[in-house]
């Protein structure tokens, strides 16, 4: 910018005189060299004035004086020590400065010079262009430059310089540093420990230390100039590593066999890096010998391969203990169902339960330590299938009900509503681990209350596994600090005192932690003496992949409840479903505070259109609730849904809709629905019923089906043997599988149970031998159901590469082994329908004995004196006359038909055509077996119906259905 300086000036021997005499003044100091450019003498000398005095550092100022542009352009290309220039813009010409700024900068090549830019005409050159585009470090107008201004000014411009100078010097320093650090570099790598090699892009050696001489036994200066391809033993590995050389490639971690002088072999770890020795282009290489490393391994291998066989072999041992002990409990466990059905004293029953008991724990500790061996063995696989949390938490409730019960406790759950309905995860896992945490604090709690609860986590945004904590929370003896520390610790229990009070093994919550930390999840507790305790878990459970974990649907909104419960934590849960349904509700302890709220609710001009009570609250304050409860238009009595441990003694007494203690959701919202007419089909919500011990099965009217069993304890054959007979079917035994074999070979049988470790032929074994002579025949596959004890992962696998269709773990669960009979065994109804005539299917070209009402084998029998709810003949005739014996059998009866009821009514809500008709098909059979033949005939038409999908149809059905179980359990009662 501007016309180029091309004159030159040279001071005159009286400036440079000066120039040395001002160097000498002052306190030996050495000055700041300002240079003042201006074509004005004024300025000159008023700069000087102004900063007569100033110093900085300690240092005083010199000053040169240039007048235009030529003269300071030969002053700063002879002197390299100048500081600041206090430059003019306008002097030869308008822009010799900004021109001058230039040289200095380009052509001159100072940067470290600090340039103040001083103008008498601001205006000429424009301040922000000038400071965008000319390297210079302050620009003023003259008129601006006050004795305080200047000095600041000139003070921070020699502040600057003095940075850049020490950072100039530091710099210089630094090079020199790092040339001596060369010079200790080559010193470090001669006396390191590691082997050290610098090779050229072709692979020479041009470096070596003296440990990589030792290590190859080659002199130094033999091993300079030696290729990289000659180190190695292996060739390939020798091309490899020369190839990484030659691409300049990092080598990292790379374990290869080197070749010493005397043909000898070595392990050795190389790394190594492209760099620079000395300005050379190398490759430095750091050569470890790790031979020793190697055996080393080598013996920690052949360690674990023998710690392996170890943990194989105690795992085959815990199977086989498993086995072991499991035949004799199988015959224990299924005696007891035997006895159990004899008649018995008060004290015998009382004996033959605590047997039981003894004998389920003896089980549940054998299960604990095979739980815990798989953990270690790392053979426990999780599954990952969809799973409802609310039934999860539920089943778990139900199965530990009876326990919280006899202790008297208040026992609750309580499932988040904002949780999604079904999640992905392992089901049985899950209810472990929660019903280990809830059968603690069971055990744990004298009085109060246990409770269950699941909730939501908040999470981030999109988070596809959302986190639920479940919660078991107790009022029980509490945990110190000191027991806390090694809580889930295995074999571990607070103090030897809770061991001999309470028993156990101390797996379960070291189990519980292992499973957790499987599924990804946390658990800890919070706990005190003597003030209970909370066991927490945290999961990250995945949604459903199919859809289903939407949150259900508000359908009771626009409806007032009152609620009257005095169990403070079931009272919170019930107010908080029924807000989560769109219900508004009016709650409280007593009766009499509910009757004021209620009356408060009315005088604003609502009414509450049900109650929701729990039965001891009912009993005490439905004196005082009578007239409270009354529908202010029709006078009528505001319907109430009951909560009670004896759900079908009070709908006999009050008609009342009736809920299970612990409160289940869906049941409370169900009841609710229908109890204010917003559901149509009749929801009756049956309480959980009293341990089972047999299953009537469908289809026993003609000739009793035959299974074969195949196991080798006599015990257990005749155990099964009568398990079979209660279940209503005919048993042959055989003592192995090759006995069995030719069983099979002189009668057809309906199904085949058989031990898996036998002698002569195990289970597996003769699972293939049938199969094999299965194919390619016209002969119906046998149903084979595999008994076992051990429960490994695999287990399922090989009993179906074996050719097994199922399988039961010891002991027999005789509920078990009816519903799996009767899914694998055909039904007379299936067989009719599998027929053929005449080439054709039955199903298709003719009508089946169900669908014209025929009477077939499943026409009622006749009864004596006009139609009964249940003909006694057919459960005589079982049971030998034995009226006690008959009575049992038809409690037990109807014990089982509450659990199918309560799965039909879940399909029926869900409006599950394919569950609705499963469900009545198997009420059905067991109907007819136990005599109560209107309720069987009602489960026919239901059955049908929901073939059809007809669902109005299906819904009287099931009102029918419902009745008729009334009718049984009534004329059951009266026996």
């Amino acid at each position: 910018m501007g016309v180029p300086i091309t004159d030159s000036f040279v001071a005159d021997d009286d400036d440079i005189l000066f120039a040395e005499e001002a160097e000498d003044r002052g306190d030996g100091q050495t000055p700041w060299i300002v240079l003042i450019i201006d074509d004005e003498p004024d300025v000159h000398v008023m700069t000087e004035l102004l900063l007569a005095d100033v110093q900085y550092r300690g240092r005083p100022m010199r000053f040169l004086n240039a007048y235009s542009a030529r003269e300071a352009r030969a002053i700063l290309e002879n002197r390299d020590d100048i500081a600041v220039a206090l430059l003019d813009v306008v002097m030869e010409d308008d822009h010799a400065g900004l021109c001058l700024a230039q040289v200095i900068r380009e052509e001159i090549g100072n940067r470290e010079l600090r340039i103040i830019l001083r103008t008498g005409q601001p205006g000429l050159a424009p301040q922000r262009e000038v400071i965008v585009d000319y390297d210079i470090n302050d620009y003023r107008s003259k008129a601006e430059l006050t004795a305080d201004n200047l000095f600041i000014t000139i003070v921070s411009a020699l502040r600057s310089y003095e940075q850049i100078t020490e950072i100039e010097a530091k710099v210089a320093e630094r090079t020199a540093e790092l040339s001596a650090s060369h010079r200790r570099l080559e010193h470090i790598l001669q006396s390191s420990p590691v082997g050290v090699g610098a090779l050229q892009d072709d692979g020479v050696l041009v470096f070596a230390n003296e440990r990589l001489s030792s290590m190859m036994g080659v002199p130094t200066e033999r091993l300079i100039g030696a290729s990289a391809e000659d180190l190695f033993e292996d060739p390939e590995a020798g091309q490899q590593h020369l190839e990484a050389i030659r691409n300049r490639r990092q080598i990292r971690d790379s374990e290869v066999r080197m070749r010493r002088a005397d043909g000898s072999a070595f392990w050795a770890l190389i790394a190594g890096d492209p760099t620079k020795i000395a300005g050379t282009t190398t490759h430095l290489n750091w050569i470890y010998d790790i031979e020793r490393r190697k055996r080393s391994e080598a013996e920690l291998n052949a360690a674990k391969e023998q710690a392996e066989q170890a943990t194989q072999a105690k795992s085959a041992f815990l199977a086989t203990m498993s086995h072991e002990i499991r035949t004799p409990m199988n015959g224990v466990l299924g005696m007891l169902d035997m006895l159990e059905r004899t008649p018995l004293s008060t004290d015998q029953t009382e004996t033959v339960a605590t047997i039981r008991e003894s004998a389920s724990l003896l089980l549940r500790i054998i299960d604990d330590i095979l739980d815990f061996s798989k953990i270690e063995a790392g053979r426990l696989a999780l599954e990952c299938v969809p799973l409802s949390l609310e039934a999860t938490v539920e089943s778990v409730a139900r199965t530990l009900l009876p326990t919280a019960q006899r202790k008297g406790l208040e026992f609750a759950t309580f499932v988040d509503p904002s949780l999604p309905r079904v999640v992905m995860g392992d089901p049985v896992r899950l209810r472990q681990i929660l019903f280990n945490l809830a059968g603690n604090a069971i055990k744990f709690t004298e009085t109060g209350s246990v409770v269950i609860r699941a909730d939501r986590v908040a999470a981030g945004d999109g988070a596809a596994r959302p986190l639920v904590r479940f919660r078991v929370v107790d009022t029980g003896i509490g945990i110190s600090e000191e027991g806390q520390a090694s809580l889930f610790q295995a074999y571990s229990q607070v103090e030897r005192s809770t061991t001999r009070h309470y028993g156990g093994t101390g797996l379960g919550l070291s189990i519980c932690r292992r499973l957790t930390a499987m599924m990804g999840g946390d658990i800890g507790v919070a706990s005190a003496v003597g003030q209970g305790s909370s066991f927490w878990v945290v999961l990250p459970l995945e949604h459903c992949r199919d859809g289903t974990s939407e949150t259900e649907a508000a359908t009771l909104s626009g409806l007032r409840v009152a609620v009257g419960i005095d169990y403070v934590n079931t009272a919170d849960y019930v107010v908080a479903y029924l807000h989560a349904s769109g219900a508004e509700t009016v709650s409280a302890t007593t009766g009499l505070a509910l009757r004021d709220q209620i009356t408060q609710v009315r005088a604003a001009g609502g009414g509450i259109d049900v109650a929701v009570f729990d039965e001891a609250f009912y009993r005490c304050s439905a004196g005082v609730l009578q007239d409270a409860l009354r529908d202010d238009g029709t006078g009528q009595p505001v319907p109430i849904v009951l909560l009670t441990d004896r759900a079908e003694q009070h709908e006999k007494s009050t008609r009342s809709l009736t809920v299970a203690r612990p409160v289940r959701r869906s049941a409370l919202l169900r009841a609710v629905a229908v109890a204010t007419a917003r559901q149509a089909a009749p929801a009756r919500v049956i309480p959980a019923p009293r341990p089972i011990t047999s299953v009537p099965v469908a289809g026993c009217d003609g000739e009793m089906p035959l299974v074969l069993v195949a196991e080798d304890n006599a015990t257990n054959r005749k155990v099964i043997g009568m398990q079979l007979t209660m279940l209503g079917y005919a048993a042959d035994m055989a003592g192995n599988g090759r006995e069995a074999l030719e069983r099979l070979d002189d009668r057809p049988y309906e199904a085949l149970l058989t031990d898996c470790n036998m002698p002569e032929m195990d289970g597996f074994e003769l699972a293939k031998v049938i199969r094999d002579r299965e194919g390619g025949s016209a002969h119906r596959r046998l149903p084979i159901i595999a008994i076992t004890a051990n429960a490994f992962e695999g287990e399922a696998e090989r009993f179906q590469a074996a050719g097994m269709d199922d399988y039961l773990t010891k002991p027999l669960d005789i509920n078990k082994l009816g519903a799996l009979l009767a899914h694998w065994l055909p039904t007379p109804a299936a067989q009719t329908a599998m027929a053929s005539v005449d080439g054709k299917s039955a199903a298709s070209d003719a009508p089946t004995a169900e669908a014209t009402g025929g009477a077939s084998d499943e026409t009622p029998r006749p009864n004596a004196g006009g139609p009964q709810a249940v003909d006694l003949r057919s459960m005589s005739q079982l049971c030998g006359d034995d009226s006690d014996l008959v009575r049992e059998m038809l409690l037990d009866f109807v014990s089982v038909s509450r659990e199918v009821l309560r799965s039909l009514e879940t399909a029926l809500a869900l409006e599950d055509a394919a569950g609705v008709k499963a469900g009545a098909h198997n009420l059905k059979g067991s109907s007819r077996t136990a005599g109560a033949n209107p309720l069987a005939d009602a489960c026919r038409q239901l059955e049908l119906a929901a073939q059809a999908a007809d669902w109005p149809v299906i819904n009287a059905c099931a009102a029918e259905v419902s009745r008729q179980f009334d009718l049984v359990v009534d004329h059951v009662g009266d026996l």
